[in-house]
This record gives C-alpha cells, sequence and structure tokens, in this order.
C-alpha cells in the first residue's frame, strides 16, 4: 500500500559528512506535505514528523526509516479521520 506513495529523499548533509545516510524524507500528496526527519537536538535514532498544521517536531519513534515513514502515515491519517470525524458533526 505505501509503496504507491512516493517519499522523496531530501536529506542535507555537511561538507564533513563523510557517511551521508539519509535522514530526512518528504512525501508531496493532495497539496499536503509530510516530512520524516531526524534532528541534532533528539537522539541520534529519533524520528520526528512535521505535518503543519498539526505536527511539528513530533516524536514517532524509533527505527528504520521504512517503520518512520509508515508510522508517520498512520499518525497523519488517525488526525485527518478525527478532523473529518468533528466536520461531520452536527
Amino acid at each position: 500500500r505505501m509503496s504507491s506513495l512516493k517519499w522523496k529523499d531530501v536529506s542535507s548533509f555537511s561538507q564533513g559528512d563523510k557517511a551521508r545516510v539519509p535522514c530526512t524524507f518528504e512525501l508531496r500528496v493532495a497539496g499536503a506535505k509530510l516530512v520524516v526527519t531526524r534532528h541534532i537536538h533528539h537522539a541520534p535514532d529519533v524520528w520526528l514528523l512535521n505535518f503543519p498544521p498539526f505536527f511539528e517536531g513530533f516524536e514517532i519513534g524509533r527505527g528504520t526509516a521504512e517503520e518512520a515513514k509508515s508510522k508517520a502515515l498512520e499518525v497523519v491519517r488517525a488526525k485527518l479521520n478525527e478532523v473529518l470525524v468533528a466536520l461531520a458533526a452536527e
């Protein structure tokens, strides 16, 4: 299911970084932008989700990049479902 979504590696590296391990991924869909990334102020294996206006630097856990992307989609879908339910209320 996730394979049809096209995540893009948008990692940036300092010149001295020899490892160059991808650490930031972006998914654009229906005008929305999800970003899964690591951040210097968090443990090196922690992934964060940015999905404005709902999530900014939201910790989604540890693990592989693929696990982080999957968890990000889970979190975003749950939030969007919550919004849809609230909008449907009368």
